[in-house]
Parts: C-alpha cells; sequence; structure tokens
C-alpha cells in the first residue's frame, strides 16, 4: 500500500525536469544573436579605422621613391647643380612632405637668380613650427643665409613717356635720362620723373632684396600758357604808318654839387691871388725905396703866386659855370625802326697849368 504513492509521483519529477530543460535551452537559443550583435558591430567599425590608418601611413614604394629623390637632390647640391638639386629635393617634399626637404630647397633657390623668393622660403624655413628638427646647424646655417641675400641690391628700371626725363631717387638726382637702370638698397625710396614741359611724377617704392621692379611712367604735359590779351596791328597797316620816335629815357636829376665845389676852390684861388698880389705890389715898392736882390727876389716870388692863384680862379671859375649850365650827359634820339640804344654824348674838361719865362698861369679845353 505504500509504494503506490511513490511511483505516482516519478511521471511529475520527469516533467518538470524536461520543462527546466527546453526553458534554459530557449533562453540560450535567444540570448546568442543578441550578444553577437555587438561584437559584429565592433568588428565592423573596426575595419574602416584600421583601413583609414593603412591609407595615411606611406607604402614603402613611396618612402624608397621620397628615399631617392632625397638622396640625388643632395648629390646635385653638392655637385653645385642647384636647379637640378631644387627639383630632387621639391619631388622628395611632393611624396613625403618633411622640413628637411624645403630647407635643402631653399638652400638652392638661395644661389639662384630669384633672390626674392628665395628670402621667403628661407624665411619660412626658419620660422616654421617644425625648424627645431634641422638641428642647431642647419638651423643656423639657413638664418645665416637669410641674413646675407638680406642685403643684396634691388634692380628698378625707370622709363618714361616721353623718353628723355630726369630721375631723382631720394632726393639726389641720377646721372642720365630715361630709360634708366638704378641699382638701390631694399627698403623704401622716393621717386621723382621730371621734363620739361610736364608735370614732375613722383611715387614711392619700397623694393625687396634682389627684386627687379619695372617702373613705367606717363608724364603729363602742363597746361599751355594763357594767350596775349591784345593782338598786335596788322603788318599792311604797321607799313604804311609814320615810324614813330622812341623817346629817350627821363634822365636822372643833374647834381650842382660839382660846379658848387669848383668854384669854392676858384674862390679860394682868388683870394690867394688877390693876397699874394698885394704882397708883390709892397714887395715892389719898397725895391723901388731900397733896391736889394732879397727885395725883388720876393717881389718877383709874391707876383708868380699871385698869378699862379688868379689863373687856377680863373680856369676853375669857367669849369664850374660850365656844370652849372650844361649836364655831364645828353640823350639824343633815335627812330624807332633804328633798334639802337640812345646815344651818350659826355663833356670833357682837360686843364692843365702853363709856366714860362714870361707867363705864369693854366690852359683849359671843354669837349661836348
Amino acid at each position: 500500500m505504500r509504494t503506490q504513492p511513490i511511483i505516482a509521483h516519478l511521471p511529475r519529477l520527469g516533467v518538470a525536469v524536461l520543462g527546466g530543460t527546453l526553458v534554459a535551452a530557449g533562453t540560450l537559443a535567444f540570448s546568442s544573436p543578441a550578444m553577437a550583435k555587438p561584437k559584429a558591430a565592433k568588428a565592423a567599425a573596426a575595419a574602416p579605422a584600421a583601413e583609414a590608418g593603412e591609407a595615411a601611413s606611406p607604402d614603402a614604394a613611396k618612402k624608397k621613391d621620397a628615399r631617392d629623390a632625397y638622396a640625388a637632390g643632395e648629390k646635385a647640391y653638392g655637385a653645385g647643380d642647384y636647379t637640378t638639386a631644387f627639383d630632387d629635393f621639391k619631388k622628395a617634399h611632393d611624396l613625403i612632405p618633411t622640413i628637411h626637404a624645403e630647407y635643402w630647397m631653399a638652400m638652392a633657390q638661395s644661389h639662384g637668380t630669384d633672390v626674392a623668393a628665395a628670402c621667403d622660403a628661407l624665411a619660412a624655413v626658419v620660422a616654421s613650427p617644425d625648424a627645431s628638427k634641422l638641428g642647431e646647424e642647419k638651423l643656423s646655417s639657413a638664418t645665416s643665409r637669410l641674413d646675407e641675400l638680406k642685403k643684396s641690391p634691388a634692380t628698378v628700371v625707370v622709363s618714361s613717356t616721353p623718353p628723355g626725363a630726369g630721375v631723382v631717387l631720394d632726393d639726389s638726382p641720377q646721372p642720365g635720362t630715361t630709360p634708366l637702370t638704378l641699382t638701390v638698397p631694399p627698403g623704401s625710396h622716393r621717386l621723382a620723373v621730371a621734363l620739361k614741359g610736364y608735370e614732375v611724377y613722383e611715387a614711392d617704392l619700397n623694393v625687396k632684396p634682389g627684386q627687379k621692379v619695372d617702373q613705367s611712367v606717363p608724364l603729363t604735359a602742363t597746361a599751355p600758357p594763357p594767350a596775349p590779351a591784345a593782338a598786335a596791328a596788322p603788318a599792311a597797316a604797321s607799313a604804311t604808318s609814320t615810324p614813330a620816335t622812341t623817346a629817350a629815357a627821363p634822365a636822372e636829376p643833374h647834381s650842382h654839387l660839382p660846379a658848387y665845389i669848383t668854384l669854392g676852390v676858384g674862390a679860394v684861388g682868388a683870394g690867394v691871388g688877390a693876397v699874394f698880389g698885394i704882397q708883390a705890389l709892397s714887395a715892389k715898392s719898397d725895391y723901388d725905396k731900397h733896391p736889394t736882390s732879397s727885395g725883388a727876389d720876393k717881389a718877383e716870388r709874391d707876383a708868380l703866386i699871385a698869378d699862379m692863384g688868379f689863373a687856377v680862379a680863373l680856369t676853375l671859375g669857367i669849369t664850374g659855370i660850365v656844370l652849372l649850365t650844361t649836364g655831364d650827359t645828353s640823350t639824343s634820339e633815335v627812330s624807332a625802326h633804328d633798334g639802337t640804344a640812345p646815344r651818350l654824348v659826355k663833356a670833357k674838361l682837360d686843364v692843365a697849368p702853363v709856366v714860362t719865362g714870361q707867363i705864369q698861369g693854366a690852359a683849359a679845353r671843354l669837349t661836348f
């Protein structure tokens, strides 16, 4: 009787175990795809990043080409073939950009003819954030070369329309005329171009080291002078008219001071003649009363001085009167068609003393 319940419970336990197994199997079946999806998404996202990394980094072939071009550039630079060296270093830089390739490109340019481009290239290398990768020696070499090129003069070619104008640079006249080639230091300058009959052209120039500047100047003609207010009379009318005379320019007022001085000296001479004349008469009277040799000499000497005084007084008196009554110069009139300047006629007085055994005095001659 007790064995029956045991047998009766066995089927229920089997069902429970079987049901639990089925539930666990279903749970695993549904959970496995859900867990697999995040892993697949992570793998899919990581694949493009890996591909991008492989594309960003140069492959072995590109690295080899860059190294070969760089080596060829070094060889050409060492041989002094700076144009080929620049091309090789540029090829290497285009394949793999590096500050070292930029340095050698700038150094190769510094040995060429375009000094302005070389200065810009060296300045870019020195100011680059990667300049420290060059090393102290190369950086110092680039800086020194840049300082050296900055001293290179610039060339300014000045031409004008029309040509033949004078050129002034920084207030200093330049020899020659346009077209003219000037060699100037780098920096700011003041240029002026001038030609007769044209307005002066002025401009400010700012040139770089080694730069070549073509300065073409179109000159502007100045305004013509205003026309005369009144036209001249017709030639036919002037041919039939009577030639007019040109009046002499008014002379300056004649000064009588020389005449007054001459008359004054003449008056002094007359006074001297009178005094010594009286003394001569007195000496003659004394000689008549008491004839002596000394009395005769005194009478003769006083008479001679008196004669000379009167002669000087007479000559200067005549001269003073002439100066009072006539001018120093007289101007003659000339015809308008003569074209010559007025002729000046001067009065001339010659005075000379006259002393002989019987005559003592002076002689005068007036020429006008």
